[in-house]
C-alpha cells in the first residue's frame, strides 16, 4: 500500500535554493520508488535538502531497508550521549576536587597568600604560657613628673645655699683682713688688748658667727644632695623596670609607687628640713684672736695701705672715680668691683693678684679687663681669671707664663687676650689650642714664631697618625 504526500506547490524557498544552483541531496528516509512522489509544476522533480520554516512530515508505512539501521543509529547515539554525559560529569567532579590535574585546578585558583605546606613541630620544650602584661597604671605619669619637679627644686634649693655658704665664708676672710690689719697697725698682742679696741672685737665676734652659719650649713646641704640622688635614683629605677615589664619577672611596680610617695613626702623642702646644723661648736675669741695675731705677724704693710683702704670705702660707697688708683686689691674692694655696673675695669696698679680676689672678681659681668700691671700669676688664681665670663682681657704685665698656669687658658670662652710682655712660656701648646678654638692671641714676635712652630708640629703629627 502507497501513499502519496502532498507537497505545496511551487514552494517559495525550495524553487530559491533550486534555482541559485544549491547542491540536491535526497533527505534521510525519504527514498521511494519512481513515481510514488510527483513534483508539479515546472517539471522539476529533484527534491533539495534544504532548511525550510516548518518541518516536513513523512508518513513510513513499510520498513524500508535503512530503517533499521536508522534506529540502529540512534540507539548508538543516545547510549554515546549518555556515556559522554556521565563523562563530562565526572570530569567537572574531579576539576572541582582538584584530582585531575592539581597544577590546573592550582592555577585556576584565585590569586591569593601562598600556604606553606605543613612541617613537623620542632621540639621546643613545653612551658606555661607567658603572663598578661598588666595595664600600667595611669598614675605613673603625674608621678614621674612629680620626681622630676621635685628634684629640680631640691638642686635649686641646693645651688642657694652654696652660695650662701660662699658667701660667709668670703665674709670671714674678708673680718680677718681687715682684723690683721688692725693688729699690725694698733700693734695688738693680748685677748685682753682686742677686747678693749671696740672694733676689733667686733670684727672678732662677726668672724665667729660667719663661721658658725657657714658650718651649719653643711647639715641641709648634705640632706638637699642626698635627696636629690635618691630620687634621680628612684627615676631611673622605675624607667627602666617599666621597659622590661614584659620580660621580667618579680617586679613590683606597687612597691615602687609607695617608694616613690614615701620618698617624695620625705624630701619636701621644709623649714625643718633645711635648718642649720648646731653639731660643731663655735670657735672661741681667743682661739680666734692667736689665730689672727699669727698672720699679722707675718703680713707687711704696703706704702699704699691708707689710700687703698679710702679707695676700697668710696668704691663700696659707690663711687668709682678713683678705683684705677688702687695698688693692693683688698677683699673687701674686690667684692664691690664684682658688684658694681661698670662694663670695664682698668686695675693697671695693682702687682698681685691672691687667689680669693681672683675668685671674686671672676664674678664681675663686664667684658675688657685690665690687670696690666701683674708681674707673675699662681695657678689657682689663673684657674678662677680665666673662669671669668668677660671678653676681653689684658695681661700685658705677665713676663712668664707656667705651664699650671697656662693649662686654664684653653677653657676661657672669651675672645680676645693680650700677652705682650710675655717672655718665657713653658707650654706653647695650651696658647695654641685657645687660639685655634677661635680666640685671638696678641703676643710678641718671639712667642709668635714658638706658637707657629708648635701648630706645624701638631699638624705633622696629625698627618703621621
Amino acid at each position: 500500500m502507497s501513499s502519496t504526500i502532498d507537497i505545496p506547490e511551487n514552494p517559495p524557498l525550495l524553487k530559491k535554493r533550486a534555482s541559485a544552483g544549491a547542491e540536491v541531496v535526497d533527505a534521510p528516509g525519504m527514498a521511494a520508488a519512481a513515481g510514488d512522489t510527483e513534483f508539479q509544476g515546472g517539471g522539476e522533480t529533484e527534491l533539495s535538502a534544504v532548511a525550510v520554516d516548518r518541518p516536513v512530515l513523512i508518513e513510513v508505512t513499510e520498513r524500508s531497508p535503512g530503517s533499521e539501521r536508522s534506529g540502529r543509529c540512534s540507539r548508538r547515539f543516545l547510549l554515546r550521549l549518555a556515556v559522554g554525559t556521565i563523562l563530562a560529569g565526572a570530569l567537572a567532579a574531579a576539576a572541582a576536587l582538584g584530582l585531575l590535574r592539581p597544577d590546573l585546578s592550582r592555577e585556576a585558583a584565585p590569586a591569593g597568600p601562598a600556604l606553606a605546606e605543613p612541617s613537623e613541630p620542632a621540639d621546643v620544650p613545653a612551658g606555661p604560657p607567658p603572663a598578661p602584661v598588666p595595664p600600667e597604671p595611669t598614675e605613673w605619669a603625674g608621678r614621674i613628673r612629680e620626681l622630676e619637679r621635685r628634684r629640680s627644686q631640691l638642686r635649686a634649693k641646693a645651688d642657694e645655699v652654696r652660695a650662701l655658704q660662699a658667701h660667709y665664708r668670703y665674709g670671714v676672710l674678708e673680718l680677718a683682713e681687715d682684723a690683721v690689719r688692725l693688729i699690725k697697725i694698733h700693734g695688738i698682742d693680748t685677748f685682753a688688748q682686742a677686747m678693749r679696741h671696740r672694733q676689733l672685737e667686733l670684727a672678732l665676734h662677726s668672724i665667729r658667727d660667719r663661721e658658725a652659719y657657714a658650718a651649719g650649713l653643711a647639715k641641709p646641704l648634705r640632706w638637699l644632695i642626698s635627696g636629690s640622688e635618691e630620687l634621680l635614683y628612684l627615676q631611673r629605677l622605675v624607667a627602666i623596670d617599666r621597659e622590661v615589664l614584659a620580660l621580667a619577672e618579680g617586679i613590683d611596680l606597687d612597691g615602687h609607687a609607695e617608694r616613690v610617695d614615701a620618698a617624695l613626702e620625705g624630701y619636701r623642702p621644709t623649714a625643718e628640713k633645711l635648718a642649720m646644723g648646731t653639731e660643731e661648736a663655735p670657735p672661741a675669741l681667743d682661739l680666734l684672736f692667736k689665730r689672727l695675731v699669727d698672720q699679722a705677724r707675718q703680713m707687711a704693710l704696703p706704702a699704699t695701705d691708707n689710700a687703698d683702704a679710702a679707695i676700697a670705702e668710696e668704691v663700696c660707697a659707690g663711687e668709682m672715680t678713683r678705683y684705677s688708683e688702687v695698688a693692693v686689691l683688698r677683699l673687701k674692694a674686690v667684692r664691690c668691683l664684682a658688684e658694681s655696673a661698670a662694663t670695664e675695669l682698668f686695675l693697671n696698679r695693682v702687682q698681685d693678684l691672691p687667689a680669693t680676689a681672683a675668685q671674686k672678681l671672676s664674678e664681675w659681668p663686664g667684658e675688657w679687663l685690665c690687670l696690666n700691671g701683674l708681674k707673675r700669676i699662681s695657678p689657682e688664681a689663673a684657674r678662677h681669671l680665666f673662669a671669668w665670663p668677660g671678653r676681653w682681657m689684658s695681661l700685658n704685665g705677665l713676663v712668664e707664663l707656667p705651664a699650671a698656669a697656662s693649662a686654664h687658658l684653653p677653657a676661657w670662652g672669651g675672645r680676645q687676650i693680650e700677652l705682650m710682655g710675655l717672655r718665657k712660656v713653658e707650654v706653647v701648646e695650651h696658647l695654641v689650642r685657645w687660639e685655634e678654638a677661635g680666640g685671638k692671641l696678641f703676643v710678641p714676635e718671639e712667642i709668635r714664631r714658638q706658637i707657629d712652630a708648635g701648630r706645624k708640629a701638631a699638624r705633622g703629627e696629625e698627618k703621621q697618625g
